[in-house]
């Protein structure tokens, strides 16, 4: 593949996936809103700004598609697609999320599912990836809840077939290097298993040599957490239907797309844990 363009290059997926084109010499650049010197060529975008993203993507014919959730993302992928088709990029990698559907009664698949059909109606060939939610949520936005001991989620007692996020980067890896067997196509990218919080758990307490439990609570006290933390309304609303999803099922099952992929078998929760105990132990 010629040249890539990767956005959200520091996030969970971004950062792995820029090491692994990295590795396998792909020629790409990374944008984000505010980038470090990095090992890698980068420089900077603004969702927001157009013409940003159009003097950004020239020379590229691949654009990695991920902005910041919000209630602007809507009009942030389309500017980047406007951007996309000005320059003539040729080919759209957007990650998504499982579930994604426009017609959808959970608020963030129903988020999801229209900026897909912004992707699939830009007429750039594209390949979309639905991730399931990430391990690595439990050494980031659980982090600390996990070193205290107690893991607070309104799951009740649902099994979700999370996935690592080195995962999922490594399934866009394969995608951006040989795109032509993707075109066109979406993926459902899942652990080997669906699991519950506590069975995860046991795997991060076994890692690091404590008890580490799941404490069932309600959409409403986790809604009033994260206002505490000033976490965005709209944030909030996406990740209480996420929940809400995982109650009912939407998102236990398991895909055989990483596999078919990558020709690889997916990390399960025992290569999480103990790939990142030292997030637990600092």
């Amino acid at each position: 593949m010629k040249k890539a363009f990767i956005t959200g290059p520091t996030g969970n997926i971004g950062s792995h996936l820029v090491q692994y084109l990295t590795d396998h010499n792909v020629d790409f650049t990374a944008g984000s809103r505010s980038i470090e010197s990095q090992h890698y060529p980068t420089t900077t975008i603004d969702f927001e700004n157009t013409n940003s993203l159009i003097k950004a993507f020239e020379g590229h014919e691949l654009l990695f598609l991920l902005a910041p959730d919000s209630e602007q993302s809507h009009q942030w992928i389309e500017n980047a697609l406007v951007a996309a088709k000005k320059v003539g990029i040729k080919y759209v990698v957007r990650s998504s999320g499982i579930g994604a559907n426009p017609n959808s009664k959970y608020f963030v698949f129903n988020e999801l599912g229209k900026i897909e059909e912004q992707v699939k109606d830009s007429g750039i060939n594209y390949t979309i990836v639905q991730p399931n939610s990430f391990f690595q949520n439990f050494a980031t936005f659980q982090n600390q809840t996990v070193k205290n001991g107690s893991v607070f989620l309104p799951h009740e007692q649902a099994t979700i077939s999370y996935v690592d996020a080195r995962d999922v980067a490594l399934a866009i890896a394969h995608i951006i290097k040989d795109p032509s067997k993707h075109v066109n196509k979406s993926y459902v990218i899942t652990g080997p298993k669906a699991i519950s919080n506590q069975e995860l758990l046991n795997e991060i307490g076994s890692a690091i040599g404590k008890e580490v439990n799941y404490v069932p609570v309600s959409d409403g006290d986790t809604a009033s957490t994260f206002r505490q933390y000033h976490m965005p309304e709209h944030n909030i609303k996406q990740l209480i239907s996420l929940y809400q999803a995982d109650r009912a099922g939407e998102t236990n099952f398991v895909s055989d797309d990483f596999e078919n992929i990558t020709g690889q078998k997916p990390r399960d929760a025992f290569n999480f844990a103990s790939d990142y105990r030292q997030y637990w132990l600092d």
